[in-house]
């Protein structure tokens, strides 16, 4: 007689991360395009993609927030100001001239 083995689920297999700003709602990145936000805090974290993404605490119109950024312009000028926290920025939204491909970058 054949066994049947259970099939789980990639959810239940995948190793569970804790959010690092359990009370602070999370806010897409889409949302803040073109919106001055005040970066308090920056965490790095491995991509599962390969590379590195953002989950940061942010200030958007005088409420404090958390955020993802993936995108390697946001991460790479980020990383540049990691040690002058706060600061100010811009989320914007730019067309590569080469590939035309639309990508995140800051201001």
């Amino acid at each position: 007689m054949v066994e049947i083995q259970e099939i789980k689920k990639l959810a239940d297999v995948l190793p569970k991360q804790e959010p690092l700003y359990p009370d602070l709602v999370q806010v897409e990145a889409g949302k803040t395009i073109n919106k001055e936000v005040v970066v308090k805090e920056i965490n790095f974290l491995p991509s599962g993609y390969g590379g590195e993404f953002i989950v940061a605490k942010i200030e958007l119109e005088g409420n404090d927030f958390s955020i993802s950024y993936g995108g390697k312009a946001v991460v790479e000028k980020l990383k540049k100001v990691e040690d002058k926290l706060p600061v100010k920025m811009t989320l914007v939204q730019k067309k590569s001239l080469e590939s035309g491909r639309v990508y995140y970058d800051v201001e």
